[in-house]
Formats: C-alpha cells, structure tokens, sequence
C-alpha cells in the first residue's frame, strides 16, 4: 500500500465519509473546492479499486452505473502507512546509530509498549 496523491486523498475523504458512493456524488464534492471533470473522479476511483483501496459494483439505480464503498477504514490505512514507515526507517539505520538516537529509556519504552501489543 502506498502513499495517495493529493487528489487520491481527497477521493478517498468523500468514500470514507459517506461510505457508499457514486461518481457523481465525489465530483458534486470536490467541484465545491477545485475545477474537476466527472472522468478525472472516475478515472482516480478506478486507480483506487486496482489499488485495493475501494471495491464496486453495478447497480441499475438510476442507470447502470458503479458504487464505490471503503475496503479499509481510514483508520486501518493510516496505520499501515505509519507501520511502512517505521519499517522502512529501521531498514536504513544501522544498530549503533539507533541506540544514538534512542536513549536506554526510550528502548525500555519501546519494549514495554511492543510487549504490552504483541506478547
């Protein structure tokens, strides 16, 4: 999973909030703040469902047509960007440099925490 572009991001806000929507419902949000086109809305939620962000499916309301729904909270996402992060600032240091970094008590923090989420 990786980071969204600016216009990935907001997408997914208008999807996050409502929980199910249509194109038209995400280009009704975003025309109120930028200069936006019904396909660029589709074309950024179809990128979003190949990325595992979003699922579909099609609907004959109103005309056949897809609704998007969140196939991971924001909380979820968040998180795993977050973790990635982590993982990919301890990949580059080296041990020495951490423990410069890290003082004995920011070690012991970090053991009691990770002890207390993953025994």
């Amino acid at each position: 999973m990786s980071e969204l572009g600016d216009l990935e991001k907001k997408i997914m806000d208008v999807v996050w909030q409502k929980n199910k929507v249509y194109v038209k419902d995400v280009y009704d949000e975003l025309k109120k703040e930028r200069d936006i086109a019904p396909t660029t809305v589709s074309t950024i939620l179809d990128r979003l469902y190949h990325k595992g962000l979003v699922g579909r499916y099609l609907t004959k309301d109103g005309g056949l047509r897809y609704v998007y729904y969140p196939r991971i909270s924001k909380e979820e996402f968040a998180k795993e960007l977050l973790r990635k992060a982590v993982q990919g600032v301890i990949e580059k240091l080296e041990d020495p440099l951490i423990a410069s970094i890290l003082g004995s008590k920011d070690i012991e923090e970090l053991r009691r925490r990770l002890e207390k989420i993953a025994p």
